[in-house]
């Protein structure tokens, strides 16, 4: 298992405060722990610093307890540092997994609202309750490495379940999804890593082939497998709407080879993905049109392509933003049809594949590194397309532009329109 360690700190320079004595003093981790808040709320830079003249055991332990119980201050001091700096190298790390400032257990499922329309009910797939117990050896070499400091134990069982899911893919995926229902608040990030790491190489979307799906089966099935028949589809989903996007990300140009060979679950997550690869590749040169835009994607998607078996490659760990991260019950969104979007996150979806498209266009848009202007969501909304098309139209305005919002007499439109436009999306 790969050890959370962080790089050790250059000390400061002479022209720097000076650490704060009493915690440069202690000789022992029980001295360092009664110590570090008091010299932490005295002088953040010093006291971060000071942490890279311990070993990297001692760095992380600590690094919690301030995780912990200073998260605002922490992420402020780690804001104002200078890259190079001595407290670099902890505050990248932190940037790099902002779980361990921010993370947080959801909604068990019985907690959750009740959808009537089918899929997810959140941006992540349910917490599993069929796994069993993860591996004892594991759980108690975390307990003993940072004794008393349950966030610690819960990062170290995170890297545990990447580790293992890393060097066994997704015939450990018992364990590994046990791992990650023991690690407590960092469970969905432990899941989106860990599954993240089990998909087998997987080919670029304009080169599949029916070779290229035999072990992609199998790991799908041994993930359903090991969360249990309650969430089987959830996270056959999730595999997928993962699957697809990593597939299409390595793709050169945007076709519909990969229809030739998934199964029908995964055509939503298709269109998904091949709406976004074909705004990354054609964006700047397609007028911001969402008809011209739909008639560019059906014409791509109604290409075969070639078959080139081989051409695999591994997932990488990637994450775009989610704008539809909870149902606004009042407004009737849990009678929306969903499906996971790009990974972790939700979309609407529609059966009618035409609408589907333009509905996976309006999402990739939003997920742009420069998404169109504001004009472009208010004519959405404004035209004459279905309610499901304006009103995903309106919840990517108010997220992206949301003083755009005044712009629209929505006075008298059904509730699912007015009520998402007085109610942005207010990221977390």
């Amino acid at each position: 298992m790969p050890r959370f360690a962080f790089i050790a700190l250059i000390p400061l320079l002479a022209c720097s405060p000076q650490p704060v004595s009493d915690l440069q003093a202690c000789d022992d981790s029980a001295c360092r722990q009664q110590t570090l808040l008091v010299a932490f709320d005295t002088d953040p830079q010093s006291t971060v610093a000071l942490l890279g003249d311990l070993e990297p055991v001692q760095q992380e332990a600590l690094v919690r307890i301030l995780a912990e119980q200073r998260t605002d201050q922490l992420e402020v001091s780690c804001g104002a540092v200078v890259a190079g700096s001595p407290a670099w190298a902890i505050c990248s790390r932190l940037r790099e997994r902002p779980h361990l400032v921010r993370g947080k257990r959801g909604t068990s499922a019985e907690g959750l609202p009740t959808r009537n329309g089918r899929g997810p009910v959140s941006r992540h797939p349910p917490i599993p309750t069929a796994v069993g117990e993860p591996p004892a050896e594991t759980v108690q070499a975390c307990a003993e490495r940072f004794p008393g400091l349950d966030a610690a134990q819960a990062e170290c069982l995170f890297l545990a379940a990447e580790a293992l899911a890393g060097s066994e893919r997704w015939r450990a995926s018992a364990d590994v999804l046990s791992l990650c229902v023991a690690a407590g608040d960092f469970v969905h990030g432990c899941l989106h890593h860990s599954i993240a790491k089990m998909l087998p190489p997987l080919p670029a979307a304009d080169r599949a082939a029916p070779d290229d799906m035999t072990e992609t089966l199998q790991a799908v099935d041994a993930l359903t497998t090991a969360v249990g028949e309650a969430d089987a589809d959830a996270y056959a989903s999730m595999f997928w709407s993962m699957w697809t996007v990593h597939s299409f990300r390595a793709a050169q140009r945007v076709d519909g080879r990969l229809l030739e060979v998934l199964p029908p679950l995964a055509e939503p997550h298709l269109r998904m993905a091949a709406a976004f690869r074909m705004l990354q590749l054609q964006g700047t040169t397609l007028e911001h049109d969402l008809a011209v835009w739909t008639a560019a994607l059906e014409a791509a998607l109604a290409d075969p392509g070639v078959a080139n078996p081989g051409s695999r490659h591994d997932a990488t760990l990637w994450k775009s933003r989610d704008f539809w991260p909870a149902d606004l019950i009042r407004a009737g969104e849990q009678n929306v049809p969903a499906a996971f979007c790009l990974g972790p996150g939700r979309r609407a979806i529609s059966s009618d594949p035409h609408e589907d498209l333009k509905l996976a266009l309006l999402e990739s848009s939003a997920r742009l590194s420069h998404p169109p202007a504001q004009e472009f969501y208010v004519g959405v909304v404004q035209g004459d397309g279905s309610l499901l098309v304006r009103w995903t139209a309106v919840r990517l305005l108010g997220a992206l532009y949301p003083d755009a919002l005044s712009q629209l007499a929505l006075q008298d439109q059904p509730a699912l329109l007015r009520l998402r436009a007085e109610n942005p999306l207010r990221e977390k």
